[in-house]
């Protein structure tokens, strides 16, 4: 498993909208799927959004993802690493090394859409 990245240290009603419950890695899991057959992002992107995934990196991940699959682009570690470029977070991470583990996570494509419940749920 990746380390997520830091959740800002917040109190009071702000604490409230952290998830209690988080899987890194089924988030994890997830996107590393999608990185390997982005056909499986179609298969989550009508009910999960970047704000159920408990690590904001792999949020923004998420998203960009979203975006080149869009385009009609393969969403693989260079598009990734590209379109994520000025990403602070990604590049304290550790940057195309941290996408590389990332997509070496990969456990199974199919089925993998099984993650999402988990991560809305989650959320």
């Amino acid at each position: 498993m990746i380390e997520p990245e830091p959740t800002p240290n917040v109190q009071g009603a702000a604490a409230a909208a952290i998830p209690s419950l988080v899987n890194y890695e089924a988030e994890q899991a997830l996107l590393a799927a999608i990185i390997a057959n982005n056909e499986v992002y179609a298969k989550v992107s009508h009910f999960l959004r970047a704000e159920h995934f408990a690590d904001p990196l792999l949020g923004r991940v998420y998203t960009a993802i979203g975006e080149l699959v869009a385009e009609g682009v393969r969403a693989d570690v260079i598009p990734l690493n590209a379109r994520l470029g000025d990403d602070e977070g990604l590049a304290a991470a550790g940057g195309g090394k941290f996408l590389v583990q990332l997509a070496g996570l990969v456990v199974t494509v199919l089925g993998a859409e099984g993650y999402g419940p988990a991560i809305h749920d989650a959320w």
